[in-house]
């Protein structure tokens, strides 16, 4: 029986590309910052080539022992002419994201007043008829994801989208800024959507800022000493005796024709965390899962509401 031989340029060429992996803030519909350097990273096989292509310019790098890459794409002016960025792995395209545009980003964050959607406003469904042909992008980031671990990407869903009048759930606060500023200047404007309706500032920070920061000094105290005396096995009994008394409650208000209380109130994102008298207002953990994994995508401000 004759052996098989495989030549061994075939291991070779087999070896050559890995699984590129970039956060969710890269995807079809972004809109890059103007005029400044613009950081793409991501991983893939070690020691590999990594190139960006943007424009009609090429930027190259070359991956870590440990696969990580960053690059940064050269300054572009404001273009609203949809474009492509591709990514490529030792000369092979590996990511491809279309309709790319270039201007103004800005990162929209806070809580309620910065979550509440435009379709709940006075006039906000004729408003957004005015999205039709616009330049404006919004990265919309859905859901309560909490975490008490730094982490490197995005809530699965998350993405950039051309906004067009058939939107209504986007921030009426980012929209309203997007539009007006987008008509003003005649550049694409993208929103970096990050609000979380009731959170607190202590947690949208990193965890060692608010540990050492003198701004934070009273909110620490106070802090310690919830955490402290926090009863986990007792607050977590008070939680699930309130979760069921639900129907109750909604019975006894139809009783008496009183609005009916809202299913939120027993929301699985407002129980009791064991480790944490706050849950999704601890120290650090939005800035954890919706602030970390963004830090370095160029932008050009901050809209903040509390």
């Amino acid at each position: 029986m004759k052996r098989l031989l495989i030549p061994a340029l075939f291991f070779a060429a087999a070896s050559l590309y890995g699984d590129v992996w970039m956060p969710r803030i890269f995807s079809d519909n972004m809109v890059l910052q103007r005029d400044v350097p613009v950081k793409v990273w991501g991983t893939a096989l070690a020691n590999s080539q990594i190139s960006a292509e943007f424009a009609g310019k090429s930027v190259s790098v070359k991956a870590d022992t440990d696969g990580a890459w960053a690059l940064n794409l050269e300054p572009s002016p404001a273009d609203s002419t949809p474009r492509k960025l591709a990514v490529l792995e030792n000369g092979k395209t590996v990511k491809e994201f279309f309709n790319v545009l270039v201007g103004d980003v800005w990162v929209a964050g806070g809580q309620s007043n910065m979550a509440f959607g435009i379709s709940g406003i006075d006039g906000g469904k004729e408003f957004m008829k005015t999205f039709a042909g616009s330049s404006v992008r919004y990265f919309d980031h859905p859901g309560w994801n909490p975490n008490e671990k730094v982490q490197k990407d995005f809530i699965n869903g998350a993405r950039w989208i051309a906004v067009n009048p058939t939107h209504g759930g986007f921030s009426a606060v980012a929209m309203i800024f997007a539009k007006k500023l987008s008509d003003k200047l005649g550049i694409p404007i993208g929103v970096l959507y990050t609000a979380l309706p009731g959170s607190t500032m202590r947690a949208w920070v990193p965890r060692e800022y608010f540990d050492s920061d003198k701004g934070f000094s009273e909110a620490k105290k106070l802090w310690d000493a919830r955490l402290a005396k926090w009863d986990y096995s007792a607050e977590k009994k008070k939680w699930d005796e309130f979760v069921a008394g639900y129907p109750k409650r909604v019975a006894e208000a139809n009783a008496k024709g009183l609005p009916v209380p809202p299913k939120w109130t027993i929301s699985d994102n407002l129980q009791p965390w064991e480790s944490s008298p706050d849950g999704f207002r601890t120290p650090g953990v939005l800035y954890n899962a919706r602030i970390a994994p963004g830090i370095g995508y160029a932008v050009k401000g901050i809209l903040w509401t509390a």
